[in-house]
C-alpha cells in the first residue's frame, strides 16, 4: 500500500513538473518577440536613469527619495516603490543600455508569476493539477497582459504580482496548518513587505487574506462572529505592516500623495473597462456586438444567468474546496476594483492582478463543466426521456465558458501579433540615436529642442487586436538618455509639443541652429 501511494504521489509530482515546464514554454512562446525590441514605455529610461547604483550613497537614495527623483515626472506623480526600482539597478548593473536584458527581466518576472499561479490554484483546489495548470494557461495566454508584459517600466504591475502571490501562498500554509507554524506567516509578511514597496495596490493583501479566513471559516458553517473576530486577529499583522510602510512613504514623499483622479474617468466607465478587460477579446467584436459597454453587458448577463441557472447543480458537483476557491476569487476581483473605484483611476495595465483570480474562476468552471455534462450524457444514456432538457441546458452552459475561454486564448499573444510596443521601441532607437548624434555636435552646456514628440499609439483599426495603452518616450525620458549616453553633460532639453500619431513613414528632420542648439521635428502621419 505504501509503495503504491509512493508510486503514486512521484507520478504526480512528474506530471506537475511537465506541466511546469509547458507554462514556461507557452509564456516564452507568447513573449519571446519581445527580446528584439527597444526600450519601451515612455518611462523606461529615466528609471534606469534614476536607479544607477554607483555609490553607497546611491543606494540609500533608492530607499530615502520619490520614485524617478529629479527628473519632472515628480511634477506629474510621486510615488514610493524601491523594490521596483532595485530592479532596473540590477539590470543596468549586468545589461547596460542593452535592451535585451531588460525585456529578458520582464519575460522572466511573468514567467514566475505564471508558474505561482500554478501553485496557487494546486494548494487551493488540493492537487487537482489539470485545474492548476489550466488556470496558470489562461493566465500567461490572457491577451490584455500585452498592455504590460512588453513594456519595461510596467515591470512592476508584474514585480507585485509575484510577491503578492508569494505572501498569500505563505498565509495559506499558516492558516491551514491550525496558524500554528509561524515561519509560514514570516515569509507571508516579508514577502507582503516586498509587495508594498513593489507597488501600493499591494494594499490589497490584507483584505484577501481577511476575505479567505471569513469564506472559509463560513463554508465550514462557522459562526460569524467568532469567524469575523479570528479573521481580524489572523490579518492585524498585516494591517500594521501597512500603516508602518504609508506612514514611512508619507514621510519620503511628505504627503500622502494619493493618485491623481483622471479627468472624464466615471464609476460606470471604470466598472465596463474593468469587466472589458477581463473579456478582453469582445473589444474586437465590434461589427457583431456593436457599442464595447453592450458587448460586455451581454456576456456578462450570460456568464450571470447560467451561474444562477445552474447554481444547484454546480453546488452539487463542487467540492467544498471549488466552492471555497470561486468564492475567494470573486472577492479577489471586487477588491481591486473598489481600489481603482475609490481613486477614480483606471488603466488597462492594472488589471494583470485582477487576471490571476478572474483565470482560476474560468479554469474551474471549464473542468466542472466538462465534468457536469460527461456526467449528463451517461445518465440521459440510462434515462433519456428525463434528463434530456437537464443535459442540453448543462451542455450549452458549457460551450458558452469554453467559448468564452477559448476566444481569449486566440487572441493572446501566443497566437496574435501585437506590433505597437515593437514600433514605439523601432521609433525610440532611430530617434534616440539621431538624438545622440546631434548632442555630439553640441557643447556641454547645449540645448535641443523637440517638436511634434508622438506621444501616443493611434490603432489604424479600432476592431483589429492591438495594445490599447503602448506609449512613446515622454519628454524627460531624452534628458536621461542624454545622461546615460553622456556623463556629466549640462545639455538642456525642451519639448515644444507633443501629439497624438500613427508611425507609418515616420521622419525626422533635424537643424542646427547656432553653435549650441539645434532643433529636432518629427514629420509622422498625424492621427485621423
Amino acid at each position: 500500500m505504501d509503495n503504491n501511494k509512493g508510486g503514486k504521489c512521484k507520478n504526480e509530482q512528474i506530471v506537475a513538473g511537465l506541466m511546469i515546464l509547458s507554462i514556461v514554454l507557452i509564456t516564452f512562446l507568447s513573449y519571446r518577440e519581445i527580446l528584439d525590441y527597444f526600450f519601451t514605455a515612455g518611462d523606461t529610461l529615466s528609471l534606469i536613469d534614476t536607479s544607477r547604483i554607483q555609490s553607497y550613497r546611491d543606494i540609500s537614495r533608492i530607499f530615502t527619495e520619490p520614485m524617478m527623483n529629479g527628473t519632472q515626472f515628480t511634477e506629474i506623480a510621486k510615488y514610493y516603490r524601491p523594490i521596483s526600482t532595485l530592479s532596473f539597478s540590477l539590470d543596468y548593473s549586468i545589461w547596460g543600455l542593452n535592451a535585451f536584458g531588460y525585456h529578458l527581466t520582464d519575460l522572466i518576472l511573468h514567467i514566475s508569476v505564471s508558474v505561482m499561479v500554478f501553485f496557487l490554484m494546486r494548494f487551493l483546489t488540493k492537487d487537482r493539477l489539470v485545474i492548476a495548470w489550466l488556470a496558470a494557461i489562461i493566465f500567461t495566454a490572457h491577451p490584455v497582459l500585452v498592455e504590460v508584459v512588453p513594456g519595461v517600466a510596467r515591470r512592476q504591475e508584474v514585480i507585485v504580482s509575484l510577491f503578492l502571490l508569494l505572501s498569500l501562498l505563505f498565509f495559506l500554509k499558516y492558516f491551514t496548518n491550525g496558524m500554528k507554524k509561524n515561519g509560514y506567516l514570516v515569509f507571508s509578511v516579508f514577502f507582503y513587505a516586498l509587495a508594498l514597496g513593489a507597488k501600493e495596490i499591494a494594499i490589497i493583501l490584507p483584505l484577501l487574506v481577511f476575505a479567505y479566513q471569513v469564506i472559509s471559516c463560513l463554508l465550514d458553517k462557522k459562526p460569524l462572529k467568532n469567524t469575523i473576530i479570528n479573521a481580524l486577529k489572523g490579518t492585524l499583522v498585516y494591517f500594521v505592516i501597512t500603516f508602518l510602510f504609508f506612514t514611512w512613504r508619507a514621510y519620503i514623499l511628505q504627503g500622502i500623495n494619493l493618485p491623481q483622479r483622471q479627468s472624464g474617468t466615471g464609476l460606470r466607465m471604470i466598472i465596463e473597462s474593468y469587466v472589458g478587460s477581463l473579456l478582453y477579446p469582445v473589444d474586437f467584436l465590434g461589427s457583431l456586438f456593436g457599442y464595447l459597454p453592450y458587448r460586455t453587458l451581454l456576456f456578462v448577463s450570460i456568464i450571470i444567468i447560467i451561474g444562477i441557472y445552474q447554481y444547484e447543480k454546480i453546488k452539487k458537483s463542487m467540492n467544498l474546496s471549488y466552492r471555497k476557491s470561486v468564492f475567494f476569487f470573486l472577492a479577489w476581483l471586487l477588491i481591486p476594483l473598489g481600489v481603482y473605484l475609490m481613486t477614480s483611476k483606471f488603466d488597462y495595465r492594472y488589471m494583470y492582478i485582477p487576471i490571476i483570480p478572474f483565470s482560476g474562476i474560468l479554469s474551474i468552471m471549464i473542468t466542472e463543466g466538462i465534468t457536469l455534462t460527461i456526467q449528463k450524457i451517461k445518465e440521459r444514456k440510462y434515462q433519456p426521456a428525463g434528463f434530456c432538457l437537464s443535459w442540453i441546458n448543462t451542455t450549452i452552459s458549457s460551450f458558452i465558458i469554453a467559448g468564452l475561454s477559448f476566444s481569449l486564448i486566440a487572441y493572446s499573444p501566443l497566437f496574435r501579433t501585437y506590433r505597437e510596443w515593437e514600433d514605439t521601441g523601432r521609433m525610440s532607437s532611430i530617434f534616440l540615436h539621431k538624438v545622440s548624434e546631434i548632442a555630439s555636435q553640441l557643447p556641454d552646456d547645449g540645448v535641443i529642442r523637440i517638436f511634434n514628440l508622438p506621444d501616443y499609439v493611434s490603432p489604424p483599426d479600432a476592431v483589429n487586436t492591438h495594445v490599447k495603452t503602448a506609449a512613446y518616450l515622454a519628454g524627460y525620458s531624452v534628458k536621461s538618455w542624454l545622461d546615460l549616453n553622456f556623463p556629466s553633460n549640462h545639455k538642456k532639453v525642451i519639448v515644444n509639443n507633443q501629439v497624438n500619431t500613427y508611425l507609418n513613414n515616420l521622419t525626422l528632420e533635424t537643424r542646427i541652429v547656432g553653435d549650441s542648439s539645434a532643433n529636432i521635428t518629427f514629420i509622422p502621419r498625424l492621427a485621423r
